[in-house]
């Protein structure tokens, strides 16, 4: 959830469960990635959340965000961040590996090294 605006609450999300996502860029009155009444885990957002686990605070380093390219740099927290769902998708909505390098990335495109 990226560049979203609520008129009230929860630019991102509101009273949700999410795992591997990103909420970043968001705005609303208050709480602009999400409110308190939603768990997140293993996502990327700021504030850090209180209910759920292994998430990360810090920006997800978007190859090109001004230009809504939202795939990882290779530079990215988000890389190997995540936690592999079971059962797991074998691609990602772009038709892209799902999990390159054992573990799932955080957001919804995979990380893909260029080849060698």
């Amino acid at each position: 959830m990226v560049d979203n605006v609520a008129y009230e609450l929860g630019g991102g999300v509101a009273a949700s469960a999410l795992t591997n996502s990103i909420l970043a860029y968001n705005a609303a009155w208050t709480d602009d990635n999400y409110t308190p009444d939603s768990t997140l885990s293993y996502s990327c957002t700021a504030p850090l959340p209180t209910n759920g686990h292994g998430n990360i605070s810090v920006p997800p380093q978007f190859v090109g965000y001004a230009g809504g390219n939202l795939r990882l740099q290779s530079n990215s927290p988000c890389i190997n961040a995540g936690t592999t769902p079971a059962p797991r998708a074998s691609r990602t909505w772009t038709a892209n590996p799902r999990i390159v390098s054992g573990t799932v990335d955080i957001g919804a495109y995979e990380y893909q090294a260029p080849a060698r």
